[in-house]
């Protein structure tokens, strides 16, 4: 889930080209209406978004849909702080392309 449309695509066409389906959406009232119907293995997801922000987007995907999906958090903005069933925040200015793959490659054990 990110807001900025190029980074958006970037991102989905690598994960497709290393072998992945990727959904992607552009805020999180979009992202609620796909995971009402379909379920995912992992999600990644801003948190300076319009509309719902990554962390209420987090909640209610938690306590509304009652859907338990492992995250990374790959934003623009420094924090500590996790919540439960969160991998990783990531920085995106601190991490590689590259990097992120092998990342989400070892979190969904397809690469030690």
């Amino acid at each position: 889930i990110e807001d900025e449309a190029e980074q958006r695509e970037i991102l989905k066409k690598r994960l497709s080209n290393e072998g992945f389906e990727a959904e992607v959406a552009e805020n999180g009232e979009a992202a609620l209406k796909i995971l009402e119907n379909r379920g995912f293995d992992l999600l990644i997801i801003d948190v300076l978004m319009p509309g719902i922000d990554g962390p209420t987007f987090y909640y209610e995907v938690r306590n509304k849909l009652k859907k338990k999906i492992p995250a990374i958090i790959l934003t623009s903005v420094k924090s500590t702080s996790y919540q439960e069933d969160i991998l990783e925040y990531i920085v995106k200015s601190e991490i590689s392309l590259d990097e992120l793959v092998r990342k989400i490659k070892r979190h969904l054990k397809l690469e030690s």
